[in-house]
């Protein structure tokens, strides 16, 4: 991924979802600003370090494991037997979902710095 494309790629990434809930008529502010940072900062960090999460062999396996984990998290620990509206069930696994990826990436962006120093 080219280098000038990754601050892009994190703000294109943090704006999906938001506009996603605009667009269904969620309106809580903070929930809204928190997703975007949020998912702004998981895009960043994945795309900044992208040679990571293309790699092949024990990389891959724990890229694809980091990915799974939020997401099934996001899907059945937030799920519709809990007392929320749609629009609220949906931003928080969207909120779940991006809290894991940026979690993800700050943990990838460490390692890799402690092999750098």
């Amino acid at each position: 991924m080219p280098e000038w494309f990754r601050p892009k790629f994190g703000l294109l990434l943090g704006g999906f979802p938001v506009v996603l809930l605009w667009i269904v008529g969620f309106r809580d502010g903070q929930l809204l600003v928190l997703l975007a940072l949020t998912w702004a900062l998981g895009g960043w960090l994945t795309a900044r370090q992208w040679e990571v999460w293309n790699g092949q062999g024990p990389e891959k396996l724990w890229g694809i494991l980091a990915g799974i984990l939020p997401f099934a998290v996001g899907k059945y620990g937030v799920h519709g037997g809990l007392p929320l509206s749609n629009e609220q069930e949906y931003a928080l696994q969207l909120l779940v979902f991006g809290v894991g990826l940026t979690a993800v990436g700050l943990g990838v962006e460490m390692g890799t710095s402690a092999e750098k120093s």
